[in-house]
């Protein structure tokens, strides 16, 4: 899923294998859908500060499905 734009299609489809992962989303750098393996679903987004020697950081934007 690598090359897909996120979309409700493709976090509906995405399911809990046991194992927590991310699928990035292929045409937004850094913005992708983590899975956890107990199935709940958020977005995350991956950024550095300072250039490539800076190190990675990961925040989570908010889960899948909740409405304010």
């Amino acid at each position: 899923m690598a090359r897909n734009r996120i979309t409700k299609r493709t976090i509906d489809a995405l399911l809990a294998d046991g194992r927590d992962y991310v699928a990035w989303d292929g045409e937004l750098t850094g913005f992708g859908v983590r899975v956890r393996p107990s199935g709940s679903k958020s977005f995350v987004v991956v950024y550095r500060t300072g250039g490539r020697n800076s190190p990675q950081r990961r925040v989570t934007v908010g889960a899948v499905g909740n409405r304010c």
